[in-house]
Order: C-alpha cells, then structure tokens, then sequence
C-alpha cells in the first residue's frame, strides 16, 4: 500500500482541465483507497490516464455537438457526408477508461466478493460396494 503524495495529486488535479474529471479523480483515488488491498504505486498513473481520458471525452462530446453525428467532407469538387470521427475516437475513449477501471478492480464485477466454490460431493464408486 502507499500513500499518495500531495504535490503529486496536486500536480494531477492541476493537470486536469475539467471540474467532472477532477471529481473523477478523487472519487476513484478513494475507491483504490478502500479496496481490501488498498492503493499501489501503480495505480496512481492510471488513475491520472483515467481521468485524463474524461477531459478528452469532453472534448470529443463538445466536437459532436457542435458538428453534429455526421459531417460534410470534400475531395476536390466532391462534397459528401460521413460520421464526424470524434464518434469513433468517444467509443474508443469509453473503451479504454472500462479497461482501466478493470485493472484498478473498481467495476462492480471486479468488486463484487468472488463467491466460494461449493467443493464437489464425492461420489461412491460403485466398485467400493462390492
């Protein structure tokens, strides 16, 4: 387990450019905190990608609404339309912040108590009768 250093939570809070990520950011900060195994060094960077991750989903999400789902594009005299690309890269976003959200084991499958295995019953053997 560790402690995390102030100037280095700082340095992250510091780093991140929205209110919501920064929430983000201490609220999972506490969840590593109180898992049974408590918070690595390791951890603290992808907390900090994690979060990193919704400011840039908030970029994404600000580009959609302003261009819309689908964009015009041209090729020389040709004009067409097509998903605008922030639509991929927001997925692939979420995506990556479920993985680490995994690794940190803070999704409710990851934190839910892994259930005891009933140990089989031993069958008789129909040999051992005779």
């Amino acid at each position: 387990m560790c402690d995390i250093d102030s100037s280095l939570r700082q340095r992250h809070l510091d780093s991140l450019r929205y209110p919501e990520s920064r929430e983000m950011y201490e609220r999972t900060l506490a969840m590593c905190r109180d898992r049974p195994d408590g918070l690595m060094p390791s951890d603290l960077d992808m907390i900090f990608d994690l979060c990193t991750s919704e400011d840039i989903k908030h970029d994404l999400k600000a580009d959609i609404k302003s261009r819309g789902v689908v964009v015009e594009t041209r090729n020389g005299r040709q004009i067409f339309r097509k998903e605008n690309p922030s639509m991929a890269r927001l997925c692939r976003y979420t995506e990556l912040q479920r993985k680490i959200r995994a690794d940190l084991r803070i999704t409710p499958a990851k934190r839910a108590a892994p259930e005891e295995e009933e140990e089989p019953e031993e069958e008789e053997d129909a040999f051992d009768a005779l």
